[in-house]
């Protein structure tokens, strides 16, 4: 991750001073009430008896800016489907691999660039942000890495009292924040209340929080492939139940007495549930092979989760359980694209990170800097 600058303000005079930081306004600790009126949201399972229909209603809703329901199905959907859950670490984990470094822009792209004034604002910035990696930097910059797969992630930056520090970075859980689609003015909702009256919310103003958003996510396209994987696996475990065993029939032997009928149908039974037993003389047990047909299900299943897999690391299934196969082609092109999805990445939390706290600590050491 890089922080290129360029900043060019005028000299400052002994009397000027950094003023303190903003206090938060609209996000704060929540209270008891707000905490137990928010419990219900991770108190149910939003999966039980999801559906297409049920699944369309809270999309409409997160359309109109309340996307309380829909944050909670993603949650709880990252954690329930392995090839989710597995592209979302692999996301996140490849991130947090990577070093940071805080560089100034080129010379030769600012106006009257200022070598020396560009070194202090990289040491200013690079002790700021060394200070919130002894913190938490690494854990926050996972957390807005979520935004990649639901959409949007905030944090809430802690300064120091003199406002040049960072002490760290509280997460905020998404279904806490909502927005107003037609201003975008983002609102605090410590009750995870699912209303769109936002004027009974408080307006989260600038730089008290640092957002990430992505209006084409995994989770949106993925949660549909979720329900049509589900829908498949009840119907494979059907499929299973009546084919899975084959079905047993015993011949009776010739000129059987028909009141033994029952008997030899107990005795089938006894058979296809794995028992054992003894049939007169001239009985016949065959097993009904022919009749399980083939099983379309495990290429279905399949497709379903290349389809997440590709959409979360542009590569297939194999490249996350198969053999590396280093020095083909493929290998080295999926490595290629993963490499710019990794880059990519890094950039947005980069910018979102720039645009709230870096600029805050320049305004901070600088005060008399223009933009």
């Amino acid at each position: 991750m890089s922080n290129p600058i360029g900043y060019l303000p005028p000299p400052q005079t002994a009397e000027q001073k950094p003023p303190r930081p903003p206090k938060p306004i609209a996000i704060r600790t929540k209270s008891k009430a707000e905490r137990e009126a928010a419990a219900w949201i991770e108190s149910i399972n939003p999966l039980r008896g999801l559906s297409i229909e049920r699944a369309q209603l809270i999309f409409d809703a997160a359309r109109r800016g309340n996307d309380v329901r829909l944050q909670s199905v993603y949650a709880n959907m990252e954690e329930a489907d392995p090839t989710l859950l597995i592209c979302a670490e692999r996301r996140s984990g490849a991130l947090v691999d990577l070093d940071w470094t805080v560089r100034p822009k080129q010379a030769g792209r600012v106006r009257g660039f200022d070598e020396g004034l560009a070194r202090e604002q990289c040491a200013l910035l690079e002790a700021a942000y060394g200070e919130a990696e002894e913190a938490n930097l690494f854990p926050a910059i996972e957390h807005l890495a979520s935004a990649f797969f639901r959409g949007h992630a905030h944090l809430v930056p802690h300064f120091s009292a003199d406002g040049l520090g960072i002490k760290g970075f509280e997460p905020l859980d998404t279904w806490n924040v909502c927005r107003d689609i037609l201003t975008s003015q983002w609102y605090w909702n410590p009750a995870a209340s699912e209303t769109t009256d936002f004027h009974t919310l408080a307006p989260i103003g600038p730089g008290e929080m640092v957002s990430l958003v992505r209006s084409r996510h995994v989770d949106y396209p993925a949660m549909a492939i979720y329900l049509r994987n589900a829908l498949g696996e009840k119907a494979w475990g059907k499929f299973l139940e009546r084919f899975g065993v084959p079905p047993v029939i015993i011949i009776m032997p010739e000129l059987s007495d028909p009141n033994n009928t029952p008997a030899y149908m107990e005795a089938a039974r006894d058979v296809a549930d794995g028992g054992s037993g003894a049939l007169p003389y001239g009985s016949q047990v065959t097993y009904a092979h022919e009749a399980r047909g083939t099983n379309p299900f495990k290429e279905f299943l399949e497709h379903q989760q290349q389809l997440v897999v590709l959409m979360a690391t542009g590569g297939m299934l194999t490249s996350l359980t198969g053999a590396t196969g280093i020095g083909q082609g493929a290998t080295q092109a999926h490595e290629e694209t993963w490499r710019m999805i990794v880059r990519r990445d890094a950039s947005a939390i980069a910018t979102a990170l720039n645009r709230t706290v870096t600029d805050a600590l320049l305004d901070r050491a600088f005060p008399c800097l223009l933009y």
